[in-house]
């Protein structure tokens, strides 16, 4: 009972967001449809680099290694930004759009894995990105 209450109140709090989010979305449909495309690639490049990234892990200790790690974390940065810039642009399922960004960062996040040199790098690679959004 108690978490349907919760529920109703996140829906009522979504419904609130989503209409304030209405005019900005609108104006960032183009760049979103752009965004939606670019996720589109690096998702199937995701798939072929799988692998890769499995063997990868098995090399941790080279200079190489970590300079890939820093190019992958930057584009797991723009994927999850992507995912976001999709959540903006879908107000009309503000809900599950935001859930989705919110898994796709969780995803950019576990697949970077916990190392503090990781997370250095993304929260870098987010201040790049931000900037050059600007």
């Amino acid at each position: 009972h108690m978490r349907a209450r919760s529920m109703h109140t996140r829906a009522r709090i979504m419904r609130t967001l989503a209409s304030s989010m209405r005019t900005p979305a609108r104006s960032m449909r183009t760049p979103a449809h752009s965004m939606r495309t670019h996720l589109h690639a690096a998702c199937a490049h995701l798939t072929r680099t799988q692998h890769a990234q499995t063997c990868m892990q098995h090399v941790h200790s080279s200079t190489q290694h970590m300079h890939g790690r820093t190019q992958h974390a930057h584009a797991y940065t723009q994927h999850a930004h992507a995912c976001t810039q999709h959540a903006h642009a879908r107000t009309q399922h503000p809900h599950a759009s935001t859930q989705h960004a919110h898994i796709c960062t969780q995803h950019a996040h576990g697949t970077l894995g916990t190392s503090a040199r990781s997370m250095r790098t993304l929260a870098r690679s987010m201040r790049t990105l931000a900037r050059s959004m600007r």
